[in-house]
């Protein structure tokens, strides 16, 4: 049963990988939509075969390297822009051809715009501005052309030459920050509002922040970067150390309020001094030049453009807790850590779900419950199968309880969590007068039920494709789980729908009398 799952799992993922590379249509994807291909053929056939031997290994191995590895590094890379050089060796099949050479001239052209040679990173930049590149590819080409234009001081041409790219947020953040230092807070406070259409991802919070706050300090706006401090404290303290009094700083500045910068700019530099010297210098060069950072006075465009940027910006405010690195999850990543731990110490006592000793806490079943072992209902929720249902149960809470827990909060999530586990026990003891079961399945659909509800909590203008797409993933991982009950009667289906129905009314409870946390 449990290598029937793992096929599944890999075809599902493969499938999914093969469809996304082939709708894009984008000639570097061919590489990948052949790997894919391959693994989701080999996954087929395993399934068609009688005998999962050698066939399933092999499909198991080439799942690992050519789908779940490069994807899961990619996902790393991604939030830590650091890893980009590990990427080229770990990944090179991501830059194959086309790419890996347009990659390369593209680090060398910031090398010459480090060293004040602009004509030569200008050809480079000319050379690949028109040639079909993959989305990763063109994330740094665009920063690249905004890092050249920054360094011109021509803010016209940030946004004429990185016109193409613009539409990638990436390169929209990149553009609103230099926007911002090139003094045009108006041009700059529209760009941002257009990168939240939809959820930030991780690796975009941070610099979107930065941007945001760099806007502000250009535009003299110190009531804005306060009122951001305030609002979103959390989100903030992953900010640099002495980056919000910086701003301060540089927004008063813009007033030509030297002497009231001076102390936030003193306080910046003493914050900064010890963790980041580079920054530090970079204080110190603002203070010195105190004088040439006046600004005129800002035009009503950016006054409107700025209210219409924080209302976006509040009104998204569910979902960028959702996605948010800076707000943490300590009931879930308990609950995790439990699950796994009770796992490990399972297994290094060599016991079973047969094992007398664990007896008395699995299996719940309608005999337990009419003998009164209530307590059953809750003690399966933490014991397992085996290695591949605790790894299942516990990626899925891992996912989607997370994001969950940051809108609902942690009481929310544990209340939802052990009501729909013990509930849908109950529901799966009801069911099946002959039969029993264990694990966190059951608690796990109600989390993934509660995360569900969010989005008819929260229809924000603009997120109806994200959220179809969404709920569409939702539905066909329940009804791939309907659909392997029939072919695998280990499988509860009873419980994870109970679950399911048990989160969904306490997550309508929930959202009647207690509103998620903004």
């Amino acid at each position: 049963m449990e290598q029937r799952v793992v096929l599944y799992v890999i075809l599902m993922n493969a499938a999914w990988l093969t469809w996304a590379a082939l709708r894009s249509r984008d000639r570097m994807n061919r590489p990948q939509t052949i790997q894919y291909g391959i693994v989701l053929a080999l996954a087929v056939l395993s399934l068609a075969t009688p005998q999962e031997t050698a066939l399933f290994w092999a499909t198991v191995i080439a799942g690992i390297l050519l789908v779940f590895l490069p994807v899961q590094l990619f996902v790393i890379i991604s939030e830590n822009r650091r890893l980009t050089p590990i990427a080229a060796l770990i990944l090179p099949y991501f830059w194959w051809g086309r790419n890996g050479e347009a990659l390369g001239e593209i680090g060398v052209a910031r090398t010459f715009l480090a060293q004040g040679r602009i004509d030569d990173a200008e050809r480079i930049i000319a050379k690949w501005i028109s040639v079909p590149l993959s989305h990763m590819v063109r994330i740094q080409l665009g920063i690249l052309i905004v890092y050249s234009a920054y360094i011109r001081r021509d803010w016209r041409s940030v946004l004429e030459r990185a016109a193409p790219l613009l539409a990638i947020r990436d390169v929209q953040i990149a553009a609103a920050r230099a926007l911002a230092e090139l003094q045009n807070p108006e041009q700059a406070i529209l760009l941002l509002q257009n990168t939240l259409e939809k959820p930030l991802p991780r690796h975009l919070e941070l610099p979107w922040r930065a941007a945001e706050l760099s806007v502000f300090a250009a535009a003299g706006d110190l009531e804005r970067i306060n009122l951001t401090a305030a609002d979103d404290g959390v989100r903030c303290q992953l900010l640099p150390r002495g980056a919000l009094n910086y701003w301060r700083g540089r927004a008063l500045l813009a007033t030509g309020n030297v002497a009231d910068a001076a102390p936030y700019l003193k306080m910046a530099e003493q914050e900064t001094s010890e963790q980041d010297p580079a920054a530090a210098v970079a204080v110190r060069t603002v203070m010195d030049e105190a004088e040439e950072y006046r600004r005129s006075p800002v035009t009503d465009g950016y006054s409107v453009a700025a209210h219409a940027y924080i209302g976006r910006r509040r009104e998204m405010a569910p979902w960028l807790n959702m996605f948010s690195a800076g707000i943490r999850t300590p009931t879930i990543s308990a609950i995790v850590t439990v699950v796994v731990g009770i796992a490990i110490v399972v297994s290094l006592l060599n016991l079973s779900p047969g094992s007398p000793e664990l007896a008395p806490y699995l299996n719940v079943g309608l005999w337990t419950v009419g003998q009164n072992q209530y307590y059953r209902l809750f003690t399966a929720m933490f014991l397992h199968s085996g290695a591949l249902h605790v790894l299942l149960n516990a990626t899925v809470l891992w996912m989607f309880g997370r994001p969950a827990e940051r809108v609902w909060g942690s009481a929310g999530v544990a209340l939802v969590y052990l009501a729909s586990g013990m509930g849908g026990h109950l529901i799966s003891a009801l069911w099946h007068e002959n039969a029993a079961s264990i694990g966190a399945s059951t608690g796990v659909y109600g989390v993934v039920a509660l995360f569900a509800l969010t989005f008819v909590r929260y229809r924000t203008t603009g997120l109806d494709a994200f959220r179809n797409r969404t709920l569409r993933f939702l539905g066909i991982l329940i009804i791939l789980d309907i659909a392997l009950s029939l072919t695998e009667e280990q499988i509860d289906t009873a419980g994870h729908v109970g679950g399911l129905l048990v989160g969904l009314a306490l997550g309508l409870l929930l959202n009647r009398h207690k509103h998620p946390k903004p």
